[in-house]
């Protein structure tokens, strides 16, 4: 089962060095509910707590402990939420606006 999101996550790590990603819903009351879902990443990869990121890539995957089925996150692919902000300026920077008479208003 894929997983997408077009919003930034944030993802946890413990003093264990486990991963979560956290998660966020409305309530019918108006008011937000907050929970915590294991998460994943490929071997190597290492993030700060509270990290923000947005999933390109993942998926739902499981594992079986004491003969119970454990869910878990898998995140595949992402980017880094400062990454994308980083690149927004910089494309802002060189792109030069050119304006002329014709395009001022009086």
């Amino acid at each position: 089962m894929n997983v997408s999101n077009e919003y930034p996550v944030m993802i946890f790590k413990n003093d264990n060095g486990y991963y979560s990603v956290g998660l966020s819903k409305k309530n019918q009351d108006g008011t937000r509910a907050n929970g915590y879902m294991p998460c994943q990443f490929k071997k190597g990869v290492e993030l700060e707590n509270q990290t923000r990121i947005y999933i390109k890539s993942a998926w739902l995957n499981f594992y079986i402990k004491d003969n119970k089925t454990m869910p878990y996150v898998f995140i595949n692919d992402y980017q880094l939420v400062a990454d994308v902000i980083e690149e927004s300026k910089t494309s802002l920077k060189q792109d030069e606006i050119v304006l002329d008479e014709c395009d001022l208003p009086f």
